[in-house]
């Protein structure tokens, strides 16, 4: 089985990363994201937002992006390292590795003291390429050389590692006739691409095939021999190759444009090998890394559930009021006793707390009565805000 090819049938295997994607579906939302722009601690979020748990523009299709209490108490503690130094990173990085989840968790990602592989990652890549890139390699050990990281979720797995267990058919060891479509492209490389992409590729294959195999099925396959001296017996040709290889049958063949079958077979055997091998080396957190790097595609509507919303929420908004005590015996004096009170109201705004702008809003009419009539002012455009209300007309650039 490939590593999740997407133009063969076979069902995956354990050891296979196209298995893990089955067993646990790979998905992801931006909700780290937007939460490194809305969340200063977890308890001003918890105040400000009250108990929304969904936020606009990170989940598709209705699906909730949960936010749990890990994701607060980890953006938190990030946003610490920039203000107390090394410590609070070092105290980071241990939170991190430990918020990661393994192959040995239950549930993996969707437990509630685990984050999801997008936002480890996101983590990862801040403090790998920010101020404390330095500091954070004498932390997870990555300045003594990778094979010194002791940190899991900082060991590297980029999704080209294992690239030799790639088993998709290529023109070299696709036989000249039959029905399958080589795609002579990496899956590792098709599964960055959007799908409309990877149809066209398909597309375009399978029309340049047909042309192909027409063209040389019946020259080069069926009637190409030597006959009456040596019989490359052709039919026999046709169903070793398919089968398990001509070149292993019969080495001496001399038919002509045989392909190399054999090669598929074995990268088959090999790959889970050398999956396994991946999993030893990394560890498991590590490796739970490496197939959402491996398997992810940022195209794809089932695993990337991040969207744009123009939605509204209750932003609870705190404010002062001075009020004064009136005195009914010194009504007149200027200094009355005064207080300052903290109240709180709900306002409905955008996720940043700005006045919320949505369709009708910007629909609005303003009407006003002057000496040239009724007027009218759309308030969301320049006309609305600079003009006059009247309609200014047209004048040509060249003089009569």
């Amino acid at each position: 089985m490939t590593y999740g090819d997407q133009f063969t049938s076979e069902q995956p295997v354990p050891g296979d990363p196209e298995f893990y994607q089955t067993t646990n579906p790979i998905s992801f939302t931006k909700k780290v994201e937007v939460l490194r722009a809305l969340a200063l601690t977890a308890k001003q979020f918890n105040e400000e937002f009250g108990s929304i748990q969904q936020l606009p523009f990170c989940v598709n299709k209705g699906q909730k992006s949960n936010i749990k209490s890990i994701d607060l108490k980890l953006m938190e503690e990030f946003k610490k390292v920039y203000s107390l130094g090394t410590n609070q990173l070092e105290s980071f990085i241990k939170g991190l590795n430990e918020a990661a989840p393994s192959e040995d968790d239950q549930g993996g990602s969707a437990n509630s003291d685990k984050l999801d592989e997008y936002s480890i990652l996101y983590y990862v890549s801040l403090l790998e390429k920010g101020p404390y890139e330095n500091q954070t390699g004498q932390v997870t050990g990555r300045v003594d050389g990778i094979e010194k990281i002791t940190v899991e979720v900082f060991k590297p797995g980029p999704d080209i590692m294992g690239v030799n267990a790639n088993s998709n058919l290529t023109n070299s060891s696709k036989p000249v006739y039959g029905s399958d479509i080589a795609q002579d492209v990496p899956n590792d490389t098709l599964r960055k691409v959007p799908g409309v992409i990877s149809n066209l590729l398909l597309k375009g294959k399978a029309n340049a095939g047909t042309v192909f195999q027409n063209g040389v099925f019946l020259s080069g396959v069926i009637n190409e021999n030597t006959l009456p001296f040596i019989d490359k017996q052709n039919e026999a040709r046709i169903q070793e190759e398919l089968a398990d290889g001509r070149n292993k049958t019969d080495p001496a063949h001399g038919n002509l444009m045989v392909k190399d079958v054999e090669k598929i077979k074995i990268h088959k055997d090999a790959e889970e090998g050398i999956t396994e091998e991946i999993n030893n080396f990394l560890g498991d957190k590590a490796f739970r890394l490496f197939l959402f790097r491996k398997l992810i595609n940022y195209f794809s509507e089932e695993q990337n559930l991040a969207h744009s919303k123009n939605g509204s929420i209750d932003r609870k908004v705190d404010y002062i009021v001075q009020e004064f005590e009136e005195d009914e015996d010194n009504l007149c004096e200027a200094n009355q006793p005064e207080k300052f009170l903290k109240k709180s109201k709900d306002v409905e705004t955008d996720m940043f707390g700005r006045t919320f702008d949505s369709t009708e809003r910007r629909e609005f009419e303003f009407k006003t009565q002057g000496a040239n009539g009724e007027n009218l002012f759309k308030l969301y455009t320049i006309k609305g805000q600079l003009g006059s209300g009247i309609d200014v007309k047209s004048e040509s650039m060249f003089e009569d």
